[in-house]
């Protein structure tokens, strides 16, 4: 089983610096998290950061820390209460480019895997241990009477920058193709050997996606999830790259399509395709091995699903959508398209108003609702107009900023639009001081992961909640647990995002 710590970009900001910060004394922190159960692999979600002050210690020096045993009843009151497994973080002095963990971490670390074991059964305990070069990272596993170190793979600290332990170091790195040489002449190799590790599920492979498709193969993507259950039909032709009359003839899936697309780039690619709607139980439990989700659909459903995907299991999402609009004369009034990359822990889809969240409930109603509704003009199945070079800038603009995440070469572009009547490009800001019903991690489901069940999208009308009946400041605040037999409880603050 191989092992994953997730942070979010802000969170991992808050813990560097708090740990390296001082190096006067060691530091600690804890990272309370959601699990992500894989086939192959377990990732730690981080759900919650909780910073120690230094009235959290019994002890603390340059080479070694106490926590105050009440601090620690205030942590596990917390991870029982939500079912969160633990993971400790702490500074040791020094910034060489070896680190380990001593034998006195050794000894209270077991004691506490045990302990944890015992009281929130189904858990996982972990620790980290960090200087300002390197770090190392193991999670504790507890069997019947056995307690073992099982190494963690990597840490991502927010975003795609994932980083290896010093004790699962030591592999040689991939050779580069002569077919990538021209874009690592200009990037770098790390950009191949990251797109190669990343896993890209994209929902959604019309004349949209599909060239998104055909774009991150061309760029090196390795390792592919392809969603949708429809078929090409002729009036796909004038935007689906790789289509053929036969294909219109034979009516293939557009799965296929996409498939055939990434194989003529790179034969050795591992491609799965799901033929079936994002709504299907098996496409959603998929969908969470990925480490990046790519929305190219027309409908606010799919979004709906693929945001609460990306912000229960802590997975990076990017929609990208384009419009036509022509009116009685036949002129164009509109013409324009749109990606929107959330950062994971400061806002979603949901709180940038790209998710319409009655029209996704209508969406996903049954088909006798859906009938009643489209006799009413609520639920319109007429095809929008689409042109196959409004679609190419869009995906191309997306596709810069996917390659920009997973390998940063310009200044990050969360949210822009293109107004092609206009010829401008137009960056926007999210702003939301309400808490978000979605992505807060107190009230919404934020790096839950397996914690919370995924709702059933089969064939029931769902609406999100209104974000006006939500408040707060993003910071909250944790009091001391009932504990009469101790008088030193201090207050924690724990690290929201703030929205």
């Amino acid at each position: 089983m191989k092992y994953r710590i997730i942070l979010t970009k802000g969170m991992a900001e808050e813990l560097k610096k708090h740990l390296l910060t001082d190096r006067r004394k060691e530091q600690m922190a804890v990272t309370l998290c959601g699990v992500n159960r894989l086939k192959n692999e377990t990732r730690l979600l981080a759900r919650h950061l909780i910073l120690f002050p230094p009235e959290a210690f019994q002890t603390q020096s340059s080479a070694y820390l106490e926590l105050d045993q009440g601090v620690q009843r205030q942590i596990l009151g917390l991870a029982a209460a939500e079912g969160l497994s633990q993971i400790d973080w702490h500074s040791h002095p020094g910034d060489t480019s070896c680190i380990g963990f001593s034998g006195v971490d050794n000894h209270n670390e077991s004691k506490l895997a045990a302990y944890l074991h015992e009281k929130i059964p189904g858990t996982l305990y972990g620790s980290v241990v960090v200087n300002r070069n390197v770090f190392d990272a193991r999670i504790w596993q507890v069997e019947k009477e056995s307690i073992q170190t099982r190494p963690v793979e990597s840490v991502r600290w927010g975003d795609f920058n994932d980083a290896s332990p010093v004790s699962s170091r030591g592999a040689r790195p991939e050779a580069i193709e002569e077919q990538y040489s021209r874009q690592v002449a200009a990037f770098g190799s790390v950009l191949q050997t990251r797109l190669r590790k990343c896993k890209i599920g994209v929902i959604g492979v019309g004349g949209l996606g599909a060239v998104v498709v055909e774009m991150l193969s061309r760029l090196g993507s390795d390792t592919w999830m392809l969603v949708d259950d429809d078929v090409v039909e002729i009036s796909n032709l004038n935007r689906l790259p790789g289509s053929s009359r036969r294909d219109a003839y034979y009516r293939t899936l557009k799965v296929n399509v996409a498939q055939r697309n990434i194989t003529k780039a790179n034969p050795y690619a591992a491609i799965t395709v799901l033929p079936l709607s994002v709504t299907n139980e098996r496409v959603v439990q998929s969908l969470k091995s990925c480490d990046l989700l790519v929305v190219a659909t027309d409908n606010n459903s799919s979004r709906l699903i693929a945001n609460r995907l990306a912000v229960q299991y802590l997975i990076p999402l990017i929609h990208i959508g384009v419009n036509i609009d022509v009116d009685d004369n036949r002129t164009i009034t509109d013409m324009s398209g749109e990606y929107v990359f959330p950062p994971l822990g400061e806002w979603c889809l949901h709180c940038a108003g790209i998710i319409d969240g009655q029209m996704a409930g209508w969406e996903l109603a049954d088909e006798g609702l859906r009938s009643v509704l489209r006799e009413r003009g609520y639920v319109k199945d007429t095809p929008a107009p689409a042109v196959y070079h409004l679609n190419t800038v869009m995906a191309a603009l997306a596709v810069a900023e996917i390659h920009n995440f997973v390998s940063s070469y310009k200044p990050v572009r969360r949210y822009l639009t293109y107004d092609e009547l206009k010829g401008e490009l137009l960056p926007l800001e999210v702003s939301n001081e309400l808490r978000c019903p979605v992505c807060d991690n107190e009230e919404g489901y934020l790096g839950l992961g397996d914690l919370e069940p995924l709702p059933d999208y089969t064939g029931r009308t769902r609406t999100m909640p209104s974000t006006d009946a939500f408040d707060g400041d993003g910071e909250m605040r944790i009091l001391p647990v009932n504990n009469p037999d101790n008088s030193n409880e201090v207050e924690l603050v724990v690290k929201e995002e703030t929205l």
